[in-house]
């Protein structure tokens, strides 16, 4: 791109060097009158002989006419004239005499400086173009308007079979020409994939990956153009598949396609983990739907006396959160041992089962009782919001294949608070408005991490708050079963959650969730 600006600045300067040295040619100097007039003359003298045979004008007419032109041209602007007036010391009016005829066959009275020199035009417009020719065939595109049409169709979901084809065409032969043009590379690539030449279109992949290096949608690419064009996937396409996915697990391209490939193994668990993630993903609802529909098949070759639970979730008017998440997790806390995300619907049903469990974790075949937890999130994320809303069952084991229903009315809210909290700060203490203060819940009877935490800042104080499953520190670990909590604030000087010397803090305060307000108020100085 430097090197057109460069081009266009270049030719910019011959137009104007150009135009200027004609400008000023033409005002610097007086075109010879002789030359002029002499010219003027004979195309006059030749309109006379023209006229003199339309109208039968005999000879010795028309010489007299000829004449009285040569009088009128030469004797009145003629030399003379001109010397006359440059020879005295009196100002002459270099204006054209206006009493002359100005009917359609008088003569030019702008001869001296103003008539617009023809030939130097003549010969700027030729100059002009020649360098516009010139910068074109260094920097030009012959195909732009086919290159533009690439792009569009790539943008697009339908497009002429025969425009993609011209548009591929231009591509390869942009490339030709600039090998090095790794964006002409990217949508050659693309085009030879709508055009379902997958073996060219891994090429292009493929001398896109040299020119740009490790690319984790370059790579995702060129392992989709391989698969198709191999009709599988061999050793190297799997072990690019696998980075992609190491470094974005979530890649829906790339689950599909391990989905896919298992299944031609045989392997039905391991493709329906995958399935499981990939439906998971923000796609087309048409896209969606088809891998839904493929899971079923898969679901179907699955050993049929394994553990799992058939949740059908029901939910009312919540655009507001467009992601459902479902997950069983163990009835005393825990990470969740299986999960599925989808798009909320009024109506579906998910399996959860070993096949969408959380890798190394425990698993449901494992035994003992679950407990199922049904999210709506309008973020999608693993760990619970403040918006967010839950529904959950009554403990549930997986080896007996129970099949149960959770429903989200339209004026769900969020579950009630675990426990409610006033935290004040002593007055005599002085504390910067924007220092940290964390309101810490643990469990009372076992010790361990806390069981949720809300930060805030000593400004804040005093405030009322509620502790919830939202603030827990853990996914699937609130505040269900817990007997006892133990109550604690402080003022973190450092911001750490950690308590370190110098910070304030509360009396602990223990008592059972749901209960009466607690209050916490900030007294003391850790030493």
């Amino acid at each position: 791109m430097i090197e057109v600006f460069a081009g266009t600045a270049v030719f910019a300067s011959i137009v104007v060097f150009y135009v200027l040295f004609g400008v000023r040619r033409a005002g610097g100097r007086v075109m010879d009158r002789a030359d002029a007039n002499a010219v003027l003359f004979a195309d006059r003298r030749r309109e006379l002989i023209e006229e003199g045979r339309v109208q039968t004008l005999d000879t010795s007419t028309l010489v007299e006419l000829e004449e009285e032109l040569a009088l009128d041209l030469i004797g009145t602007d003629g030399p003379e004239a001109d010397l006359e007036g440059s020879g005295t010391g009196d100002s002459q009016d270099p204006k054209p005499d206006t009493s002359k005829a100005q009917g359609p066959d008088a003569a030019p009275q702008d001869i001296e400086g103003t008539r617009p020199p023809v030939r130097l035009v003549a010969l700027t417009a030729v100059a002009m173009a020649a360098v516009a020719v010139g910068l074109y065939a260094i920097w030009g595109e012959p195909h732009a308007t086919n290159l533009a049409l690439a792009a569009e169709a790539l943008a697009s979901d339908g497009v002429d079979v025969d425009d993609l084809t011209r548009a591929e065409k231009a591509l390869a032969a942009r490339v030709a020409r600039n090998p090095e043009d790794a964006t002409t590379w990217f949508l050659l690539g693309h085009s030879r994939m709508r055009l379902s030449d997958y073996q060219a279109a891994a090429s292009a992949f493929a001398r896109l990956r040299d020119l740009a290096g490790p690319n984790e949608e370059v790579d995702a690419a060129w392992a989709q153009a391989s698969y198709l064009a191999q009709g599988g996937m061999n050793a190297a396409t799997r072990q690019v598949v696998e980075d992609v996915l190491a470094a974005r697990p979530d890649h829906p391209a790339m689950l599909e396609m391990m989905a896919m490939d298992a299944m031609r193994g045989g392997a039905f668990e391991e493709a329906s983990g995958y399935l499981a993630r990939a439906i998971g993903q923000p796609l087309p609802e048409s896209r969606v739907a088809l891998l839904t529909e493929l899971m079923r098949v898969v679901q179907s070759q699955l050993d049929p006396t394994r553990p799992f639970i058939e949740v059908l979730v029901k939910v009312g008017d919540q655009a507001r959160r467009p992601w459902l998440i479902v997950f069983a997790r163990p009835v005393e806390g825990g990470m969740p041992l299986a999960v599925v995300r989808r798009r909320v619907e009024a109506s579906q049903t998910v399996i959860l089962d070993d096949t969408v469990g959380m890798g190394a974790a425990p698993r449901l075949s494992m035994g003992g009782q679950v407990e199922v937890v049904a999210r709506l999130s309008a973020s999608g994320n693993a760990l619970a919001a403040e918006d967010d809303l839950e529904a959950s069952t009554q403990p549930v084991d997986p080896r007996a294949q129970p099949r149960i229903e959770l429903t989200f009315p339209a004026d769900a809210v969020r579950g009630s608070a675990a426990t409610t909290v006033d935290v004040s700060l002593d007055a005599a203490f002085e504390v910067d408005p924007a220092a940290t203060v964390f309101v810490i819940a643990r469990d009372a009877e076992r010790p361990g991490p806390p069981l949720a935490v809300k930060r805030l800042t000593a400004g804040d104080l005093p405030v009322r708050v509620e502790l919830t499953d939202a603030d827990a520190m853990f996914p699937g670990r609130g505040f269900k079963g817990v007997e006892a909590l133990e109550l604690v604030a402080r003022v973190a000087l450092g911001g750490s959650a950690t308590a370190v010397a110098g910070d304030m803090e509360s009396a602990t305060r223990v008592g059972p969730p749901s209960g009466d307000p607690v209050s916490l108020h900030i007294d003391r100085r850790l030493p």
